[in-house]
């Protein structure tokens, strides 16, 4: 009997207590950072959030909560500032318009929309200065408990038949750790980026973080996989924001936050995304993402390619 009983506690502590202590629960929250002004996109940010830039006939934060949705997330957080009321104005209800397509017959014009109403709440929090990508993520710790949750940029969209969130969520819950999406870049383009230092490949596509590095020389670069506008994160990421110091542009910066998380001992996965990344805050990408979103929209599709065809005979054929 002795030997019985010892041999189950040696089971439960050897493999159920891990297993206990590593759930995570149900990741719901995502907080969506759009206090930048969007320079790269003037003029057309100087009236209009960077945000709202179409993509087709949809803002890119549209997609990004489409995103979301997908992926099992119910609660938005949209970090905002001043001039930016159009983002709200986007999700919310406006009954004159809605009851005119009704009567008219075209409620599918706004479908998407109402269908994000019945599916998603909407929280939106001034940022009342511009203090870096932290501060945004910081002012929301008041609304998220000690729980994981995820981070994305709107002016960054993913195309691809990945669902990126719904893979990064369950690798979060699987191995109780923040992930971060990566993807692989020319080893000329890693001076614009924060590159990871890979600590040990965890599986084909998934690896444990070592550290960040900002904007290194291609020469200095540890790897080319740089990280890309999507985050899952525990709640311990706000100690790591509130005790970090500012970058030298005077802004707190989240990947500063995830080093230092790092360093407090935390696992940290990056996660290497098998869809395209579209950096949208930029003009050729922009253009560049609505082509290829077209070529993949069962409306717009044929057209595009119909498009595509002219141009590049006008093109070649001259």
């Amino acid at each position: 009997m002795k030997h019985t009983a010892a041999a189950i506690a040696l089971i439960a502590t050897t493999f159920i207590s891990p297993l206990l202590q590593a759930k995570v629960p149900a990741i719901t929250k995502l907080v969506l950072p759009c206090g930048g002004w969007g320079t790269r996109m003037m003029p057309f940010t100087k009236a209009q959030p960077k945000e709202v830039v179409n993509i087709l006939n949809k803002p890119a934060i549209q997609l990004v909560v489409e995103e979301g949705i997908a992926s099992g997330l119910t609660e938005f957080v949209i970090v905002t500032k001043r001039h930016k009321d159009s983002i709200a104005d986007h999700f919310d209800a406006l009954p004159e318009l809605e009851e005119s397509l009704h009567r008219s017959k075209k409620d599918h014009l706004i479908a998407d929309i109402t269908g994000i109403r019945s599916k998603a709440d909407f929280m939106y929090i001034r940022q009342a200065e511009q203090k870096g990508t932290g501060d945004a993520v910081l002012i929301t710790q008041k609304w998220i408990k000690d729980e994981f949750f995820c981070v994305a940029f709107p002016d960054n969209i993913f195309i691809g038949e990945e669902n990126l969130f719904a893979e990064m969520i369950k690798i979060a819950q699987r191995e109780n750790a923040s992930v971060v999406a990566v993807e692989e870049v020319p080893l000329k383009e890693v001076m614009h980026h924060g590159v990871v230092v890979i600590k040990k490949e965890i599986e084909p596509g998934l690896y444990e973080i070592a550290d960040l590095v900002e904007k290194p020389r291609p020469e200095q670069a540890p790897s080319r996989l740089v990280n890309c506008a999507r985050f899952v994160l525990s709640s311990k990421i706000f100690k790591s924001l509130e005790t970090i110091p500012a970058a030298s542009n005077g802004e707190l910066e989240l990947p500063d936050a995830i080093v230092d998380l790092i360093k407090r001992g935390e696992r940290v996965l990056a996660y290497w995304s098998k869809n395209q990344r579209y950096d949208i805050g930029r003009p050729m990408p922009w253009l560049e993402a609505n082509i290829y979103y077209a070529l993949q929209h069962p409306t717009f599709k044929d057209e595009m390619r119909s498009l595509l065809k002219t141009i590049s005979s006008e093109l070649f054929n001259k």
